[in-house]
């Protein structure tokens, strides 16, 4: 069982139709230690059907 608290954050399309950043925060209980993760996105073409993931 993981004990730690975490808190992520995502933009959206109203930021940026582009660019996708997200990341979060996390402190474990257990080990006392900070867990981090951090990236981004870029969109190529914002036609649909047409899935960069």
């Amino acid at each position: 069982m993981k004990n730690r608290f975490r808190v992520g954050l995502r933009t959206s399309d109203d930021l940026s139709t582009k660019i996708q950043l997200e990341g979060y925060l996390a402190y474990g209980l257990k080990d006392e230690k900070f867990k981090y993760m951090g990236g981004f996105k870029y969109k190529i073409s914002s036609k649909p059907g047409n899935s960069q993931d």
